[in-house]
């Protein structure tokens, strides 16, 4: 095999491996804050095409982000901070108000766009731009 052939072979290889472990994160929003607040919400859609659970064990930008979810138990409804959100191969997970969401403190009310770095369980991360809506978005 001559050192075109090889290298064809290889890129091939590595064309492959790649198209496999895809994670994607879309319709990424934030609910801006309240008037005279920093805490804002922040709802993606994660999606793995991969053939094993991808796990993303924190976001990270400017100011604190914390993964939640809300439950609702007896008419009330409470937040529980989530240590890390696993997508299920070929899943789909939604980050929604009053389910799983991000949690954004110290944020910035001025801006309208905001990248978060999703850090999965394997040490890579993924940049996402977040587009900021007016807090009264349903």
């Amino acid at each position: 095999m001559n050192a075109r052939s090889w290298a064809a072979a290889c890129l091939a290889v590595l064309a492959v491996g790649c198209a496999d472990a895809t994670v994607t994160i879309d319709d990424a929003w934030i609910r801006g804050a309240r008037p005279g607040s920093t805490v804002a919400a922040g709802y993606c859609s994660i999606t793995n095409t991969t053939t094993v659970s991808v796990t993303i064990v924190e976001f990270v930008g400017t100011g604190r982000v914390e993964m939640h979810e809300t439950e609702t138990a007896n008419g009330v409804s409470r937040m529980r901070p989530l240590e890390r959100l696993t997508v299920a191969p070929g899943q789909t997970m939604n980050l929604a108000p009053g389910g799983k969401h991000l949690m954004l403190y110290d944020f910035d009310p001025a801006v309208d766009q905001t990248t978060l770095n999703a850090v999965l369980s394997d040490g890579s991360s993924l940049p996402v731009t977040f587009e900021v809506r007016p807090w009264q978005t349903p």
